[in-house]
């Protein structure tokens, strides 16, 4: 049977592709496209980047990437060897399987008639004593009470500190949509760049500490409904949304996107960016009018998704949705009067609003939408326009 590597290469070679063409197209490194041909699995820093590598890799490579992670993880079970206690311990039982037919009826004829009957009185009594017994042991005050209700608290305590250890994310290619406790760290690879976040959390103060492209130590405040952009690379970042903020914890979102992608800057005119403190973050579109009405009516947003991607809306007064829509859904919002749209992979979805195919933006672009009715003064009727969030 081929190893993984022999897969890898061999689906490579068929296709005509060089090593320089593989790491342009994937963003892979080189080094781990190699580690991945060579099987050379220690090479990665953890398992999470190896298996996100790996089906970035197939899927690039026109193989199934479901099928080739199953292939590595039957290679790791192959490779962990035998306990030798175990191997010893077959061979000490051995000899007592020489005659087990002869022990079993000896035991079996041995047994009186009432055993059966007893042992099942004896295992009902032992039952309703484990039920009925702690609430008779509380009502005394005497030590042996105490010291059992000291073993019960012993016993909880360590179970209560491996839940709040510290943890460890990885986001490699997939939308991390997780809840963070102080002192976890959410680490972010980037080719062969790997870009840490330390949280911290108090009741002061909630924030992201991180070292930047320059090295630089810097700090993100953790605000509720903030939407930020950090640079991984020149023209690579890490989206982050922050949905609920308390003084132990915050939930948020975390994605890799494009930033300042030439291709749409090319064929949209009309964009601009939006820039942060940190770096240029989110490319959005200007004001573009999809209809004239003499007065608003209601719309309809379709969006077909050809990819995966996280999605939320929200239409007139009505509570936001959020959604990971799979490759082939298609989504229907009926609208009154106004719309926000939030897109984490703008070139996964094909949008339409009333009717006109509208471009939301480029593959790993985050962008930010209003679909609202504007009064044109001069003309006096409305339009129905989409620009960017505000």
């Amino acid at each position: 049977m081929k190893s993984i590597g022999e897969h890898l290469k061999a689906a490579r070679e068929e296709k005509g592709f060089s090593d320089d063409q593989v790491v342009h197209d994937t963003n892979i490194s080189r080094e781990y496209i190699h580690a991945l041909e060579e099987d050379d699995f220690d090479f990665f820093p953890a398992e999470a980047y190896l298996i996100g590598f790996l089906r970035n890799y197939s899927e690039y490579l026109g193989l199934d990437p479901s099928k080739m992670v199953g292939i590595y993880q039957n290679y790791k079970i192959s490779e962990e060897p035998v306990p030798m206690d175990l191997l010893l311990g077959k061979k000490k039982a051995a000899p007592e399987k020489k005659e087990p037919g002869d022990e079993f009826d000896v035991s079996r004829k041995s047994l009186p008639r009432w055993i059966l009957p007893v042992a099942v009185m004896i295992l009902i009594i032992g039952g309703v004593a484990i039920v009925f017994l702690p609430s008779i042991l509380n009502r005394g005050s005497d030590s042996s009470t105490d010291s059992g209700a000291g073993n019960n608290v012993e016993i909880t305590d360590p179970v209560e500190e491996v839940d709040s250890s510290p943890k460890e994310f990885f986001l490699t290619e997939e939308t991390l949509d997780i809840t963070v406790s102080s002192g976890d760290k959410i680490n972010v690879s980037s080719g062969s760049k790997l870009l840490s976040f330390m949280v911290f959390l108090s009741e002061e103060e909630q924030s992201l500490l991180y070292s930047d492209i320059e090295n630089t130590q810097k700090k993100l405040d953790l605000i509720k409904d903030l939407e930020q952009v950090i640079l991984v690379e020149d023209s690579k970042g890490v989206y982050f949304y922050i949905k609920e903020v308390s003084p132990g914890s915050v939930t948020l979102i975390a994605q890799k996107v494009a930033v300042n992608d030439p291709a749409v800057s090319a064929e949209n005119v009309g964009t601009e960016v939006i820039e942060t403190a940190d770096a240029p973050a989110i490319i959005n579109l200007k004001k573009t009018v999809i209809m004239t009405e003499a007065y608003p009516t209601a719309y309809e947003v379709d969006a077909f998704f050809r990819g995966n991607g996280l999605f939320r809306y929200k239409s007139d007064d009505q509570p936001s949705v959020e959604r990971f829509y799979q490759a082939g859904e298609r989504l229907k919002i009926d609208v009154n009067r106004s719309a926000s749209l939030w897109i984490s992979n703008a070139g996964i979805i094909d949008l339409k609003i009333s009717g006109n195919e509208i471009k939301a933006g480029g593959n790993g672009q985050v962008v930010v939408r209003s679909v609202k009715w504007i009064k044109n003064n001069e003309s006096g009727k409305y339009e129905l326009v989409i620009l960017p969030y505000n």
